[in-house]
């Protein structure tokens, strides 16, 4: 058996998961409020906030296209330095953006997305 350095599942795996964030990027695109109410915030009633919202998910929906390339370039190339880097510099972005989500529920009263999809599994939501 090969050293797990040396073996080609450490290109695989992020070349795959390189794929959720363009995903979730071209939706955010599409669909610029989609990205609000998986993370469990409100879309603003005024039309000035309304639009910057959802500008703001576009913007949101480039920056998720971008990671996801830059996981997958070196993947598809078998650069194992660059796409480790990349792996990491992406995994922080994840952890900020979840942090922030967190914040945003608890400073408007909403949840976030996880929690109320904790609850759904729980069957607390089933009325």
């Amino acid at each position: 058996m090969a050293p797990i350095s040396t073996s080609p599942l450490l290109i695989y795996a992020p070349g795959a998961v390189s794929c959720l964030p363009i995903a979730l990027g071209i939706n955010a695109l599409i669909r610029p409020s989609s990205p609000l109410e998986l993370l469990g915030w409100p879309i603003p009633t005024d039309p000035y906030g309304k639009k910057l919202a959802l500008n703001l998910m576009r913007v949101y929906g480039g920056r998720n296209i971008a990671l996801g390339l830059s996981m997958a370039i070196p993947a598809y190339f078998g650069h194992r330095k660059a796409l480790g880097w990349m792996v990491l510099g992406s995994s922080v972005v994840a952890i900020v953006d979840g942090f922030q989500a967190e914040r945003q529920g608890k400073e408007t009263g909403t949840e976030s997305g996880t929690k109320r999809r904790r609850r759904i599994d729980r069957g607390s939501d089933l009325a």
